[in-house]
């Protein structure tokens, strides 16, 4: 071919391919059977990261800590072995469910480093607060952080569609306001909000990146 690019050989293409470092799957347990997942689906959708990639389970576990770690155990069997499993839980203090927080903890230490706790004191809400501004106040229970939610977001509520279009311009900020939040727990030892969810937001980045 004059002139022309000359075609790769099949033994460079394969070279290529064989070049490339597989990507990782990421396995994300949420104890919501809407908020939580329908946030995750939608970075997915918008970061473009592929279902073999990314699976999110929701609606297939039951709202209990020890219970979503005890899904993500099964799953990573049945389907696994995944790179990273991420267990996304409340503690919620009003509700039962806190019995078991814990627990939950423990026995994701115990699966080791592929297993990571993402807890929220007291809900998931508190992360969709920080995409607005920083706090270390109390908050009695899932209904009370809301209240505060609806003072930035009107039309906020359980499952919202779309929150993640809604709340991605201020992603950066809200990790600021997370990492702000643990360290401030740090140095008082006082029992406020705080939330791990960035966590799950980096490694989901270094996965895009990659």
């Amino acid at each position: 071919m004059a002139g022309g690019r000359r075609p790769k050989s099949d033994q460079a293409l394969a070279r290529r391919a064989g070049s490339r470092k597989p990507r990782d799957r990421v396995l994300i347990v949420c104890e919501g059977e809407k908020t939580e997942p329908r946030y995750f689906e939608g970075l997915k959708q918008d970061w473009r990261l592929p279902t073999a990639d990314v699976v999110i389970c929701g609606r297939e576990c039951r709202s209990d800590p020890l219970k979503i770690v005890d899904f993500a155990v099964r799953k990573d069997k049945q389907d696994g072995p995944f790179d990273a499993v991420y267990c996304v839980f409340d503690r919620e203090w009003t509700d039962a469910r806190f019995k078991t927080f814990d627990k939950a903890l423990a026995a994701i230490t115990k699966k080791g480093s592929r297993f990571r706790a993402v807890p929220s004191d007291p809900c998931f809400e508190y992360w969709i607060l920080c995409h607005y501004e920083k706090t270390t106040s109390v908050f009695v229970d899932q209904d009370d952080i809301r209240r505060r939610v609806c003072q930035y977001l009107p039309h906020y509520e359980k499952g919202m569609i779309g929150l993640w279009l809604v709340l991605r311009d201020n992603l950066g900020k809200a990790i600021e306001a997370a990492c702000w939040g643990r360290e401030q727990i740090k140095q008082t030892q006082a029992q406020g909000p705080y939330t791990e969810v960035d966590k799950i937001i980096d490694a989901l980045r270094t996965l895009r990146a990659g």
